[in-house]
C-alpha cells in the first residue's frame, strides 16, 4: 500500500512540475485511490475542481478502485513502460 501512495505522490509532483514548465500544454494525471464513498464524493466534488481551477493546465482523471486493483494496474503500467 505504501508503494501505491508513493507512486501517486510522485505522479502528482511530476505532473505539477511539467505543467509549471509547460503551462500551455494540458497535462493529464490519472489518480487511483481506494476512498470511502463519502471521501470520494468530497474529493471529486470539492478537491479536484479546486485543484483544476488553480492549475488549469492539469486535468485529473480520478479512478476509484480497490487496493488490489490499484496494485495490479500500477504493476501493469510499470511492465508496459519497461518494454
Amino acid at each position: 500500500m505504501a508503494v501505491i501512495i508513493i507512486v501517486v505522490i510522485v505522479a502528482v509532483v511530476v505532473g505539477v512540475f511539467l505543467a509549471t514548465y509547460h503551462p500551455s500544454k494540458v497535462i493529464t494525471i490519472t489518480y487511483y485511490d481506494d476512498l470511502s464513498p463519502t471521501e470520494a464524493s468530497v474529493f471529486q466534488n470539492d478537491i479536484l475542481p479546486e485543484f483544476e481551477k488553480t492549475h488549469p493546465n492539469i486535468h485529473v482523471d480520478y479512478i476509484d478502485a480497490n487496493a488490489n486493483d490499484i496494485a495490479s494496474d500500477v504493476e501493469a503500467l510499470v511492465q508496459a513502460d519497461a518494454h
